[in-house]
């Protein structure tokens, strides 16, 4: 952040041991939000500050949040993003369609895969952690200190209850599985605007069949036992297949609604006519040749 400050600083979230501001860049006057560490004397809380700004300075995928600056040595240690206007998708849960379901957990979980490839697990995939710039998701917060009681100051592990998987509510380290199974309740969430809890059953129920495969991928995902999970990279495969399948439906649809206006009748009997013409020329064309 050389060469510019953070100007006009307003409260805008508190977390479990961090509080977050709204200001604007004093070059360009951009929005941005500055996370500081309200816990600073805290050994563990530093710790995991410190690895918030480690994992978004990788910078592995564009759907992760950016890092602009952090200080460190501060009286109290910052970093900088900037402000995504969106908001939490968490607003949309429950209201979402089918296409729009599908879309988000294909881009997540391609951001998530990005993480896990760099063997980096986020610890707190939920909702609330991310953030809508437009029409895209963006994951933000990795160990997280949003709103609520996000994280237990335990030096290998945390997360959100709902959100956790069993292994690490019982106090087990995060991992990449972990993460597929925070995905998995994540997308629950999204699905059906009913906040999962510990021990609960992830299974929705939106009563449309174009769910079918996601209602698959947040089961598997969210299976009790880490290694009966998939990887994220196994479940995109899945979603890639859903997505792939439903633009076939889709486009079959368009074709049928199409055709039946008196417009696309027209345009039928055109391509029928043109259809007939190279068949005959194609018999005329086989006959010459013999």
């Amino acid at each position: 952040m050389s060469g510019w400050r953070v100007l006009d600083l307003k409260p805008l979230d508190q977390g479990g041991f961090g509080d977050v501001y709204l200001g604007r860049r004093s070059d360009t006057g951009e929005q941005v939000v500055v996370k500081f560490l309200r816990e600073s004397g805290l050994h563990q809380a530093r710790k995991l500050f410190e690895r918030e700004i480690r994992v978004l300075g990788r910078r592995v995928h564009h759907r992760i949040v950016e890092l602009l600056g952090f200080n460190l040595n501060a009286e109290r240690p910052y970093y900088i993003m900037p402000y995504v206007s969106g908001g939490s998708i968490l607003s949309r849960a429950g209201c979402l369609s089918s296409w729009e379901l599908q879309t988000i957990a294909m881009q997540l979980s391609e951001a998530i895969e990005a993480l896990h490839r760099e063997e980096i697990a986020h610890g707190d995939i939920k909702p609330d952690n991310v953030l809508l710039d437009g029409h895209e998701p963006v994951l933000t917060d990795p160990m997280g200190n949003g709103a609520g009681c996000t994280l237990s100051l335990h030096t290998q592990w945390g997360g959100t209850p709902g959100y956790w998987a069993p292994e690490v509510e019982r106090g087990g380290s995060i991992s990449k599985a972990a993460d597929v199974y925070s995905f998995g309740a994540t997308m629950f969430h999204l699905a059906t605007g009913v906040r999962p809890h510990d021990g609960m059953n992830l299974d929705i129920h939106t009563g449309r069949p174009e769910d079918e495969v996601l209602r698959q991928v947040i089961l598997a995902a969210c299976k009790e036992a880490p290694e009966d999970r998939p990887s994220i990279s196994q479940l995109r495969g899945m979603l890639m297949g859903m997505v792939a399948g439903q633009g076939v439906v889709f486009a079959a649809e368009a074709a049928v609604n199409y055709f039946s206006t008196p417009r696309g009748q027209e345009v039928g009997k055109v391509l029928l006519g043109v259809g007939a013409v190279l068949l005959v020329t194609a018999g005329i064309a086989a006959v010459m040749r013999s």
